[in-house]
């Protein structure tokens, strides 16, 4: 396994609130309708970004099998340790939103990590935001500081699908803190389009604590998925003290859902 020598940074911590900034989605000359990736038109974006963006039907599309319409490709550098990335698919009025599948690629086009819709979870509209739904996620990149590549498509089969969101009048009464009425909740319809919202941010905590604490961390990981993985695999191996070890790691570097994972693991044996 190589290991992911964690750069120190300093001075990059980034405090306060990211002005959004609005890019267009829009094929800007190349090939709208594409079936290979290598056609892809990525757009690149700088750490840290807010960025807000709608795939409409002027936005490149890719049908390979996997996508199934309209797409969204950035790249991000591989320079500058691990990263948080927060995609948000916002549920417009009328009820329909874009059911998304984002996947990471390294430098070299290997995908090192990967979301379909049902790792997204659902939040209810609040303040300026419409109902959503999010995910959130921590990257470690890879040692050489190549680019990263970041997609974000719908498939044939979310497509077909809708998801509940919270009935505006149960929202109220709950913001109120009185009793909502017992109405049913309605379904939103996966859409082809939609809006967006992708927040990336250079972890420096994460990323000092890597270099300080641990040099097993894999480069090119999603943090939380190989520390809830070595876990469980701790603890199948009647490896306690690993586990237990990896679990203290995990909480250091506010890894969510490690405790709850552990007592799972534990409890399964």
């Amino acid at each position: 396994m190589k290991k992911w020598l964690a750069p120190v940074i300093l001075g990059m911590l980034v405090t306060g609130c990211t002005t959004p900034q609005q890019v267009a989605m829009n094929t800007q000359g190349s090939q709208q309708v594409i079936t290979q990736s290598s056609e892809i038109n990525w757009l690149p974006l700088d750490v840290p970004t807010v960025t807000e963006f709608a795939l409409t039907d002027k936005s490149q599309m890719l049908l390979n099998g996997d996508s199934a319409g309209a797409i969204a490709a950035f790249t991000l550098p591989g320079n500058r340790g691990s990263l948080d990335i927060k995609l948000e698919s916002f549920v417009s009025k009328d009820l329909q939103f874009f059911a998304p599948t984002m996947v990471i690629y390294n430098s070299v086009g290997e995908v090192i990590y990967q979301a379909d819709f049902a790792k997204f979870q659902y939040e209810p509209a609040k303040l300026l935001d419409n109902d959503k739904f999010v995910l959130d996620m921590n990257v470690i990149p890879e040692t050489s500081g190549g680019d990263m590549q970041v997609l974000i498509y719908t498939t044939a089969d979310d497509l077909k699908g809708s998801s509940q969101v919270l009935h505006p009048a149960k929202a109220f009464s709950m913001a109120r803190h009185t009793q909502p009425p017992d109405i049913a909740d309605p379904m939103a319809k996966h859409a082809p389009l939609g809006q967006f919202r992708l927040s990336v941010s250079a972890n420096d905590i994460v990323t000092s604590k890597l270099g300080a604490t641990n040099d097993n961390i894999p480069q090119g990981t999603d943090l939380t998925s190989y520390y809830h993985n070595a876990i469980k695999k701790a603890v199948e191996a009647d490896d306690i003290p690993k586990a237990l070890g990896l679990l203290d790691e995990a909480k250091a570097l506010d890894i969510q859902g490690a405790q709850e994972v552990f007592v799972k693991a534990v409890n399964s044996k």
